[in-house]
């Protein structure tokens, strides 16, 4: 079976190598995007690895834009036409790290060879969780406010976020004048951890259907965080029901009161009991003897 590891890095660099090295395998490939707001410099070691591959199409990752997904469909893309045929695509962060052997993801796949797994929730309440619905029914702009290049700014001792408050004012008006957009093909919309493993057959499916629903694809150039809806809303309503496993292989600790917690190795146990595949999220500096851990089971 052949894996192509799709990873979105924007910092650490090093981590991407600790990454690369820990799930190195002859049938493993590597196809990195680097946000080209980051200034990093790559290892001519990796740059000469015939199965790691740094994309030179590198584009700018805004936050809650479409962009995110945008880099995610170039990597797809990048590896579909490198020549190999990949029974998996898994995509990752720079910022993951996988908490199992990599002789021990590659037996689960084949034990679960034709399965996808992405984590998908339907949005059947007029109110979901974390007002969900509103990233479908409202205009988003992050990506076309991108000229913006600091966007925070102070007042007294509070820090504001210009493109986050413009998209909520534009939410407001919207709800206030009743305006909504159309979910396009009746589309049931959904969202779920933007990470995931799918196979060869779903990717296949994602491209075509992308190729003959454009309109699709324009939705979601205008949505909130579409990285957490885009392919789980395409999977949900595809024909490959039966074999989508609506769950995610990674183990993110989210009890904090804003981004996922920074496993350190106070998580060991955790992970390593846990049956999750990956986790984040991690930082070179503050997870390193937890890295180093993981890296010697």
């Amino acid at each position: 079976m052949k894996f192509a590891f799709l990873i979105l890095a924007h910092k650490q660099v090093e981590l991407v190598y600790r990454q690369i090295d820990a799930l190195s395998h002859p049938d493993h490939h590597f196809f990195i995007h680097l946000d080209k707001k980051s200034n990093l410099n790559i290892k001519e070691k990796y740059l000469s690895k015939k199965n790691v591959h740094f994309t030179t199409n590198r584009i700018r990752v805004n936050w809650g834009g479409y962009n995110m997904v945008k880099a995610t469909l170039n990597l797809i893309q990048e590896a579909m036409s490198s020549g190999n045929k990949f029974d998996y695509f898994i995509l990752m962060s720079g910022q993951c790290f996988p908490t199992k052997p990599s002789n021990y993801i590659r037996k689960f796949f084949k034990k679960n060879n034709g399965l996808s797994f992405i984590e998908l929730y339907p949005f059947l309440d007029e109110k979901p969780k974390a007002q969900g619905l509103d990233r479908f029914h409202f205009p988003a702009f992050f990506d076309q406010l991108s000229f913006i290049l600091k966007d925070a700014f102070t007042i007294g001792n509070k820090t504001y976020e210009f493109k986050k408050l413009l998209s909520q004012f534009i939410f407001s008006l919207c709800k206030k004048t009743g305006y909504k957009r159309r979910i396009p093909n009746s589309l049931t919309p959904c969202y779920g951890s933007q990470w995931w493993a799918l196979h060869n057959t779903s990717i296949d499916y994602v491209i075509k259907y992308l190729a003959q629903n454009p309109k699709v694809h324009n939705f979601f150039k205008y949505t909130w965080a579409p990285d957490e809806l885009f392919f789980q809303t395409i999977m949900y309503n595809s024909p490959l029901s039966e074999d989508i496993k609506p769950s995610s292989l990674w183990y993110i600790d989210w009890n904090t009161n804003g981004p996922p917690k920074t496993l350190d190795s106070n998580d060991i146990d955790v992970l390593v009991q846990s049956k999750a595949l990956m986790a984040r999220k991690f930082d070179i500096n503050k997870s390193r003897n937890l890295i180093h851990t993981l890296e010697c089971l």
